[in-house]
């Protein structure tokens, strides 16, 4: 949820982004940590790591990783069944897996392509509904933006090069306003 983790920052998106950074590294370290403690029957630290990733999960927006934290840590705290307390992991694993390979690739930086066609084949593209629809993602502070843009950055590189590289470097530094404000001064959205 975007907008609850920039609400958590005060709206500072950098702040945000750096958050969510570290959120992640958090994230891909908690299932060795969660394993190691369930070997070593340390259910207070299982709790804790639980009760940890509950919040963090929470203040970056990510509501069913929160629940699914939350109903683990609750698990933990009445001495549930080992059973139970491993499935529920299992499946917060799982979660877990799918948020961090989806947050990875809308964060992913642009990555340069082979060029496809000529510069005398350029000037028949037409990139302008791919601008209009990226200059909404960038208006909403979408995170979107960076996909979208990687699909059509050759075309947009053959048109407009010095556009094209500020806009690259603003959405790499997740400034989507700046990125927004190049394209409007270059009347291209």
């Amino acid at each position: 949820d975007r907008v609850q983790a920039l609400r958590n920052t005060a709206g500072n998106e950098k702040l945000a982004l750096s958050i969510l950074t570290k959120f992640l590294d958090r994230l891909a370290e908690f299932p060795d940590q969660f394993r190691q403690l369930l070997n070593n029957n340390s259910d207070e630290e299982m709790e804790r790591l639980a009760h940890t990733l509950k919040g963090t999960a929470g203040s970056v927006g990510a509501g069913e990783l929160a629940e699914a934290a939350g109903a683990l840590e609750a698990l933990l705290r009445t001495k549930s069944p080992r059973a139970a307390i491993i499935s529920h992991f299992e499946a917060l694993e799982i979660i877990g897996q799918d948020l961090c390979g989806h947050i990875q690739s809308a964060l992913a930086p642009a990555q340069p392509k082979a060029p496809t066609a000529s510069i005398g084949e350029a000037a028949g593209l037409d990139i302008a509904p791919k601008l209009a629809e990226l200059a909404k993602l960038l208006e909403n502070d979408d995170f979107g933006s960076n996909k979208l843009f990687n699909l059509f950055a050759d075309d947009f590189k053959k048109l407009h090069p010095l556009e094209h590289d500020r806009v690259a470097q603003a959405l790499g530094e997740y400034d989507y306003a700046a990125a927004l404000s190049i394209l409007k001064d270059g009347k291209l959205a």
